[in-house]
């Protein structure tokens, strides 16, 4: 066994060990999707605070719950997805990608020029949504658009997650007041297909499928009552995950490491503190994940029950 929070504290300039990288990302909760790096399951993790009387009085008989697994499922970027990795989405059931990079981010990052066109998407290889391919809808959900931003501005975004204890707490809390119509749409989604028995899985994913990518997944997380501890520990794999292509990453943000090494170091970071201090913001000020949904984003207790009842199962102790 592991000490992921250990693992998860190495420098992005630093190595892991191969072989432990191998054993973890090939071992659920990840999943190998071919061309896609820390790709998961939600899946699995278990229930400490049920959401719903009925799932409370199921716990109290002696059931352990968890999260389903095969439903939820997040990921860094699809820009390099290969034809075995589409195959791997079409065979874990996923019907949707949510993307929540601007489109401009997602052109960026594929090579391609920004276009003066009515469709934005013009160039993009959509290779998931043709139908040989399983028909897989990508719908992009951006929080807001950073690749139109100004140099300086785009600056001041990544140096929030230098500025010292608390950054993190302060750097996410701008994404969930950007995130509202972004995140109601995905959990519509989540809502819709979990009517029926036969609904189908969703993932999404931002850049690294660290920040952006991890609130989301820590407010599903909370909302179905996994605890603190397990939603952090869920995040602090994102390092791991993304060692694969920490080469590619460090060339990609190498002028900013040298100009700002402080900043640079948090901002590649996935350390559980990060996320016990927004999962705390979350709850002090918001009211946690629930209380969002209902308020911020405009979800009924009755339809967030709904999702939980249908998201849970119970195995045996």
């Amino acid at each position: 066994m592991y000490d992921i929070e250990t693992i998860a504290k190495t420098p992005i300039n630093d190595i892991i060990d191969p072989e432990i990288v191998k054993d973890i990302i090939t071992n659920p909760p990840f999943v190998v999707v071919d061309g896609v790096v820390n790709t998961r399951d939600l899946g699995g993790l278990s229930i400490t605070s049920p959401p719903t009387d009925r799932l409370l009085e199921l716990s109290k008989s002696g059931s352990r719950l968890v999260v389903r697994s095969g439903k939820l499922f997040r990921s860094a970027g699809l820009n390099a997805i290969r034809p075995k990795g589409i195959k791997t989405l079409n065979e874990l059931n996923i019907g949707t990608v949510f993307d929540l990079r601007s489109i401009a981010e997602v052109r960026e990052y594929a090579g391609l020029p920004e276009v003066d066109s009515p469709d934005p998407r013009e160039g993009l290889p959509l290779f998931l949504e043709e139908p040989e391919n399983g028909g897989i809808q990508v719908t992009h959900v951006p929080l807001v658009d950073i690749v139109r931003l100004g140099r300086e501005e785009k600056m001041a975004i990544l140096l929030k997650y230098g500025e010292g204890e608390g950054a993190y707490a302060r750097a996410y809390e701008e994404i969930l007041t950007d995130g509202k119509k972004s995140f109601g749409s995905i959990l519509r989604y989540i809502a819709d297909q979990a009517k029926g028995q036969e609904g189908k899985a969703c993932l999404w994913n931002c850049h690294v499928g660290k920040d952006r990518t991890g609130v989301f997944s820590a407010l599903m997380l909370s909302l179905l009552g996994v605890s603190d501890e397990d939603i952090a520990r869920d995040y602090s794999l994102t390092r791991i995950g993304l060692e694969p292509i920490r080469g590619i990453l460090v060339e990609q943000f190498k002028g900013f490491m040298t100009a700002h090494p402080k900043a640079a170091a948090s901002l590649a970071s996935s350390d559980t503190s990060s996320m016990h201090e927004f999962l705390h913001l979350l709850r002090t000020k918001y009211g946690g994940s629930r209380a969002y949904f209902v308020k911020q984003v405009g979800f009924t207790d009755g339809e967030l029950d709904m999702i939980c009842e249908q998201l849970i199962v119970a195995t045996s102790p």
